[in-house]
């Protein structure tokens, strides 16, 4: 049912779709992508651009999991600020709102999450989600990452606040 695959130029189309459709959801948190998003369609491509020629050079990774029947996006994965010295990186997600509920962001982000850390060799992985945002803090949870603290105003979200938010931390045994 589902289908992986690193962000390429001709997914620009559907990710200005999928953003647009859960913007409520993903201003906030996101505010970099929508910003770009809400510009339309040529600078969301040009976003992509910019995103496929970090992967290229190893500083992130970006998958979209789309419904192998309908072509849809119904989650994104992303990796970034990869610190190759330690190494480390971070992690985000965004899932489409009516697929919320069925397992598929445990299912794909603990698929991903592996994936990073024997392919890449990452030691640890955090993510930062901002206090009160229940879904991504029970996500983390079942990801089996552990809060490590909060971070005072660490974050302009797109509400251009300056927030607090939690850190998490998942570790690789072989790192211990």
């Amino acid at each position: 049912m589902l289908e992986l695959h690193a962000v390429r130029i001709k997914d620009s189309g559907d990710f200005h779709a999928f953003i647009m459709r859960n913007l409520e959801n993903v201003r906030v948190p996101f505010p970099l992508t929508t910003d770009a998003v809400l510009q339309g369609l040529t600078e969301t491509k040009l976003w992509i651009q910019r995103k496929i020629l970090d992967q290229d050079e190893g500083r992130s990774l970006m998958v979209l999991v789309r419904n192998r029947y309908t072509q849809e996006i119904v989650f994104i994965f992303s990796a970034f600020g990869f610190d190759w010295r330690l190494p480390k990186c971070e992690v985000a997600w965004m899932i489409d709102q009516k697929h919320e509920g069925l397992g598929i962001a445990t299912f794909v982000a603990d698929k991903l999450i592996r994936y990073l850390f024997k392919e890449h060799g990452l030691n640890k992985i955090i993510c930062r989600i901002e206090p009160g945002n229940l879904k991504s803090e029970k996500l983390a949870d079942r990801l089996h990452f552990k809060k490590e603290g909060t971070h005072t105003k660490d974050f302009r979200n797109g509400n251009n606040q300056l927030v607090d938010v939690n850190y998490y931390g998942l570790w690789t045994p072989k790192a211990t």
